[in-house]
Protein backbone atom coordinates (compact mmCIF):
# COMPACT_ATOMS: atom_id res chain seq x y z
CA UNK A 1 0.00 0.00 0.00
CA UNK A 2 1.29 3.26 -0.79
CA UNK A 3 0.74 6.51 1.36
CA UNK A 4 -1.45 8.30 -1.03
CA UNK A 5 -4.60 5.13 -0.51
CA UNK A 6 -4.94 6.40 2.59
CA UNK A 7 -5.79 10.00 1.46
CA UNK A 8 -8.88 10.64 -0.47
CA UNK A 9 -6.89 11.49 -3.16
CA UNK A 10 -7.48 15.44 -2.60
CA UNK A 11 -4.06 16.39 -5.30
CA UNK A 12 -5.81 14.39 -8.00
CA UNK A 13 -9.32 16.08 -7.62
CA UNK A 14 -8.35 19.61 -6.87
CA UNK A 15 -5.04 20.49 -8.49
CA UNK A 16 -4.23 21.45 -12.19
CA UNK A 17 -1.55 18.53 -12.88
CA UNK A 18 1.20 19.70 -15.04
CA UNK A 19 3.10 17.16 -16.78
CA UNK A 20 6.57 16.86 -19.19
CA UNK A 21 5.57 15.37 -22.75
CA UNK A 22 8.05 12.44 -21.35
CA UNK A 23 4.82 11.17 -19.49
CA UNK A 24 2.85 11.62 -22.46
CA UNK A 25 5.06 9.49 -24.21
CA UNK A 26 4.91 6.83 -21.07
CA UNK A 27 1.83 7.39 -20.94
CA UNK A 28 0.82 6.56 -24.58
CA UNK A 29 2.91 3.82 -24.53
CA UNK A 30 1.49 1.43 -21.50
CA UNK A 31 -2.02 2.66 -22.12
CA UNK A 32 -2.32 3.20 -26.46
CA UNK A 33 -4.58 6.04 -25.56
CA UNK A 34 -4.31 9.23 -27.93
CA UNK A 35 -3.04 12.11 -26.20
CA UNK A 36 -6.08 14.25 -26.71
CA UNK A 37 -7.93 11.59 -24.08
CA UNK A 38 -5.51 12.24 -21.40
CA UNK A 39 -3.88 15.49 -21.73
CA UNK A 40 -4.50 19.05 -23.26
CA UNK A 41 -2.34 22.56 -23.69
CA UNK A 42 -4.12 24.43 -21.31
CA UNK A 43 -4.09 28.53 -20.47
CA UNK A 44 -1.26 29.15 -18.29
CA UNK A 45 -3.16 31.13 -15.34
CA UNK A 46 -1.23 29.40 -12.08
CA UNK A 47 0.27 31.03 -9.70
CA UNK A 48 3.78 30.41 -9.08
CA UNK A 49 4.32 28.54 -12.23
CA UNK A 50 7.93 27.83 -13.62
CA UNK A 51 8.28 30.46 -16.95
CA UNK A 52 10.41 27.92 -18.28
CA UNK A 53 6.98 25.89 -18.59
CA UNK A 54 5.14 28.12 -20.65
CA UNK A 55 4.80 27.39 -23.90
CA UNK A 56 3.97 30.24 -26.38
CA UNK A 57 1.32 29.91 -29.41
CA UNK A 58 -1.45 32.15 -31.39
CA UNK A 59 -3.92 30.86 -28.58
CA UNK A 60 -1.73 32.55 -26.05
CA UNK A 61 0.56 31.01 -23.31
CA UNK A 62 -0.34 27.54 -22.53
CA UNK A 63 1.24 24.70 -20.02
CA UNK A 64 1.25 21.15 -20.99
CA UNK A 65 -1.69 19.23 -18.18
CA UNK A 66 -3.33 16.03 -17.72
CA UNK A 67 -7.31 16.56 -18.06
CA UNK A 68 -7.59 16.66 -14.36
CA UNK A 69 -9.97 18.50 -11.67
CA UNK A 70 -10.09 15.33 -11.62
CA UNK A 71 -7.43 13.62 -13.12
CA UNK A 72 -8.34 11.39 -15.97
CA UNK A 73 -7.02 8.64 -14.41
CA UNK A 74 -8.39 8.68 -11.16
CA UNK A 75 -10.35 5.87 -10.10
CA UNK A 76 -12.52 6.43 -6.98
CA UNK A 77 -9.62 7.20 -4.32
CA UNK A 78 -6.83 5.20 -6.43
CA UNK A 79 -4.66 6.02 -9.64
CA UNK A 80 -5.26 3.33 -12.25
CA UNK A 81 -1.44 4.09 -13.90
CA UNK A 82 0.52 4.23 -10.32
CA UNK A 83 3.59 1.93 -12.00
CA UNK A 84 3.97 4.29 -14.89
CA UNK A 85 2.01 7.75 -13.51
CA UNK A 86 3.86 10.89 -14.14
CA UNK A 87 7.00 11.75 -13.00
CA UNK A 88 5.68 14.86 -10.68
CA UNK A 89 3.08 12.23 -9.02
CA UNK A 90 5.40 9.61 -8.06
CA UNK A 91 7.77 12.72 -6.83
CA UNK A 92 4.75 14.37 -4.64
CA UNK A 93 4.71 15.87 -2.56
CA UNK A 94 8.21 16.32 -2.71
CA UNK A 95 9.71 19.17 -4.84
CA UNK A 96 13.49 19.62 -6.57
CA UNK A 97 15.35 20.44 -3.33
CA UNK A 98 13.48 17.57 -0.84
CA UNK A 99 10.71 19.81 0.42
CA UNK A 100 7.62 18.76 0.90
CA UNK A 101 4.89 20.03 -0.25
CA UNK A 102 1.34 18.67 1.76
CA UNK A 103 -1.09 21.81 2.06
CA UNK A 104 -3.50 19.87 0.22
CA UNK A 105 -2.69 16.63 2.01
CA UNK A 106 -4.82 15.86 5.77
CA UNK A 107 -2.72 16.73 8.61
CA UNK A 108 -1.67 12.70 9.79
CA UNK A 109 0.28 12.24 6.02
CA UNK A 110 2.62 14.65 6.51
CA UNK A 111 4.65 12.21 9.17
CA UNK A 112 4.41 9.34 6.70
CA UNK A 113 5.84 11.07 3.81
CA UNK A 114 8.78 12.55 5.73
CA UNK A 115 9.46 8.97 6.92
CA UNK A 116 9.44 7.31 3.82
CA UNK A 117 11.14 10.06 2.12
CA UNK A 118 11.71 10.11 -1.95
CA UNK A 119 13.27 6.97 -3.73
CA UNK A 120 16.60 8.39 -4.80
CA UNK A 121 15.82 7.36 -8.62
CA UNK A 122 12.35 9.25 -8.40
CA UNK A 123 14.01 12.62 -7.71
CA UNK A 124 16.53 12.06 -10.12
CA UNK A 125 14.62 11.11 -13.11
CA UNK A 126 12.57 14.17 -11.94
CA UNK A 127 15.10 16.35 -12.21
CA UNK A 128 16.74 15.18 -15.57
CA UNK A 129 13.09 15.30 -16.95
CA UNK A 130 12.36 19.15 -16.35
CA UNK A 131 15.53 19.72 -17.16
CA UNK A 132 15.02 18.07 -20.55
CA UNK A 133 11.40 19.37 -21.42
CA UNK A 134 12.25 22.63 -20.12
CA UNK A 135 14.84 23.12 -23.20
CA UNK A 136 11.85 21.48 -25.46
CA UNK A 137 9.90 24.81 -24.08
CA UNK A 138 13.05 26.97 -25.00
CA UNK A 139 13.16 25.72 -28.41
CA UNK A 140 9.54 26.07 -29.52
CA UNK A 141 9.50 29.26 -28.02
CA UNK A 142 12.54 30.34 -29.95
CA UNK A 143 11.86 28.66 -33.19
CA UNK A 144 7.85 28.95 -33.72
CA UNK A 145 6.43 30.48 -30.77
CA UNK A 146 3.55 32.90 -31.19
CA UNK A 147 2.99 31.65 -34.78
CA UNK A 148 2.42 28.22 -33.97
CA UNK A 149 -0.84 27.17 -33.23
CA UNK A 150 -1.88 24.59 -30.39
CA UNK A 151 -1.91 21.51 -32.47
CA UNK A 152 1.72 22.50 -34.15
CA UNK A 153 2.69 23.27 -30.71
CA UNK A 154 1.75 19.56 -29.64
CA UNK A 155 3.13 17.72 -32.43
CA UNK A 156 6.28 20.00 -31.90
CA UNK A 157 6.23 18.56 -28.55
CA UNK A 158 5.80 14.77 -28.79
CA UNK A 159 8.11 15.09 -31.77
CA UNK A 160 10.96 16.53 -29.68
CA UNK A 161 10.53 14.44 -26.48
CA UNK A 162 10.48 11.64 -28.97
CA UNK A 163 13.87 12.08 -29.88
CA UNK A 164 14.99 12.54 -26.22
CA UNK A 165 13.12 9.89 -24.94
CA UNK A 166 14.88 6.48 -25.70
CA UNK A 167 18.15 8.07 -24.42
CA UNK A 168 16.64 9.20 -20.99
CA UNK A 169 15.08 5.95 -20.41
CA UNK A 170 18.66 4.04 -21.09
CA UNK A 171 20.01 6.46 -18.63
CA UNK A 172 17.34 6.16 -16.44
CA UNK A 173 17.85 2.15 -16.19
CA UNK A 174 21.29 3.16 -14.69
CA UNK A 175 19.99 5.28 -12.01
Amino acid sequence: MYICQLCDARCCKLRVITITIFDVIKIKEKTSLKEDKFCELRKANLLNLDPNFILECKEGSLILTLKSQPCVFLEGKKCSIYRFAPTICRAYPFVERRRIKTSICPSYIKPLFIIRGIEENVLKRFKIELREYKNIVYSWNEEVGKRGTKKECMEFLLREGRKRFRSLERLFKDI
